[in-house]
């Protein structure tokens, strides 16, 4: 058995894994961006202040937004 091979062979397995483990902690850090923008867009319409109607113009947050909030996250489109 030739170990200068093996050593090799094992060598360019692990590169591959490392850049798999790379892009797997890329894709990991964008879903737990997007699932902090959901989050933020759920406690919006989840708290119950939002539906409430104020005096100065006759609409609850949640109407004034008619959910666009929403809109804005299943889009990526969040500022």
């Amino acid at each position: 058995m030739d170990y200068k091979m093996l050593i090799n062979e094992i060598q360019a397995h692990n590169k591959d894994l490392i850049e798999q483990v790379k892009e797997k902690n890329v894709e990991l850090q964008r879903l737990r961006e997007e699932n902090k923008r959901y989050k933020e867009a759920l406690e919006f319409y989840g708290n119950e202040i939002n539906y409430q109607v104020f005096i100065q113009n006759g609409k609850s947050n949640i109407e004034r937004d008619g959910g666009e909030k929403a809109r804005q996250e299943l889009k990526g489109d969040s500022k």
